[in-house]
C-alpha cells in the first residue's frame, strides 16, 4: 500500500528548521524540530517520521498542527513540565523536608522502612519504587555505617590524641634516651551484631549506636 508523503506546505523551511535544530540544546525540543524538518522535506510519510523520531504518528500530526498554528513557540511549548531537579512530586513541603532530614541523618536502613514511615506518620501510601526514587532525589546512597558504642565519647578520644604529644614532651627526657610506653589492652568475649547499610546523603559517613554486651579481661 502506498503511503502519502507529508508536506508542511513550506519546503523552503527545511533548511531553516535544520539550522534551528543544530542550535537547540534540549533533546526533547530536538526531536520535535527533527520531526518538522522531515515533514517539511516532503520525503517521508507520518509512519516513517514517527519511526525515525521514536514517537507515535499521533504526535507527528499534533506537532505539525502546533507548528502551523503558532510556529516554533507553539511547537516547543510543553503543557506539563517535568519536575525540577530534586523535586519530590506528590509530597507536601513539610513531609518532603522531613524525608530529606531523615536521609541526611541515616534514619532508615531500607527504602521499605521509609515507605512505612510515610504511611504511618503522614498517611502517604506510595509504591516501593516511588519512595526509592524520592530517596535518591534527596541525595541518598546505601552506605555501611561505622558502629559506635553507646558509651563512646568522641570528644574525649580526640582530646587524648591531641594531648598525647604534649604529655610525652613533658617527660623531659634527653634526646636519644629510650622510653617505654605502656598500653593497656583488653580481650572481649561477646556477640558481634551485624551492621547493615543505611540510606545517607552521598559523601557522609554515618555512625550508628550498636548495643554490645561483653565480658572483659585486661592486660
Amino acid at each position: 500500500m502506498r503511503t502519502r508523503k507529508l508536506k508542511l506546505g513550506r519546503p523552503d523551511l527545511s533548511a531553516q528548521i535544520e539550522q534551528r535544530y543544530r542550535q537547540e540544546k534540549d533533546s526533547r525540543h530536538k526531536v520535535r524540530l527533527l520531526c518538522m524538518r522531515l515533514a517539511a522535506s516532503g520525503k517521508h510519510s507520518a509512519g516513517e517520521i514517527a519511526e525515525i523520531c521514536g514517537c507515535s504518528r499521533a504526535s507527528v500530526f499534533e506537532w505539525i498542527k502546533a507548528f502551523r498554528e503558532g510556529g516554533y513557540e507553539s511547537l516547543l511549548q510543553r503543557g506539563k513540565p517535568g519536575p525540577e531537579a530534586g523535586e519530590l512530586r506528590g509530597l507536601a513541603e513539610k513531609v518532603s523536608r522531613q524525608l530529606r532530614e531523615g536521609v541526611q541523618s541515616g534514619r532508615w536502613t531500607t527504602a521499605q522502612a521509609a515507605r512505612q514511615w510515610l504511611a504511618r506518620e503522614h498517611g502517604v501510601e506510595k509504591p516501593y519504587i516511588t519512595v526509592w526514587q524520592w530517596i535518591k532525589k534527596c541525595g541518598g546512597v546505601l552506605w555501611v555505617p561505622q558502629p559506635r558504642h553507646p558509651g563512646a565519647d568522641p570528644e574525649a578520644a580526640q582530646t587524648f590524641k591531641n594531648e598525647l604529644g604534649a604529655r610525652l614532651d613533658a617527660l623531659a627526657k634527653r634526646a636519644g634516651n629510650r622510653v617505654r610506653v605502656w598500653v593497656m589492652d583488653e580481650a572481649r568475649f561477646g556477640l558481634h551484631t551485624e551492621t547493615r547499610k543505611v540510606w545517607i546523603t552521598k559523601g557522609v559517613r554515618p555512625t550508628v549506636q550498636r548495643q554490645t554486651r561483653y565480658e572483659w579481661d585486661y592486660l
